[in-house]
């Protein structure tokens, strides 16, 4: 089973043939920069996976919540839209 085109974020990952990351959903609705390439953020998100677990097993310290929170902070936040007065 095959994708369509540009549909590469929406399909379960069993049924997702192997082929060069495309733009996904956060850089389709801005949350991400559009013109950043995929491929430098599946880098990013995977090398968080170990920092996460080596933390949890080695130091106990850091909840699913906790790990959220920090990157979060971490990440710059959207402008607020302006307000007509």
């Amino acid at each position: 089973m095959s994708n369509p085109p540009g549909d590469a974020c929406s399909s379960p990952p069993d049924t997702c043939a192997p082929r060069p990351l495309r733009r996904c959903r956060p850089q389709a609705d801005g949350t991400v920069d559009p013109d950043t390439d995929p491929e430098y953020i599946a880098q990013v998100m995977f090398a968080l996976i170990p920092g996460f677990i080596l933390q949890l097993l080695l130091l106990d310290d850091v909840t699913p919540d906790s790990f959220c929170a920090g990157l979060s902070a971490l990440l710059p936040r959207p402008a607020p839209e302006p307000t007509s007065t």
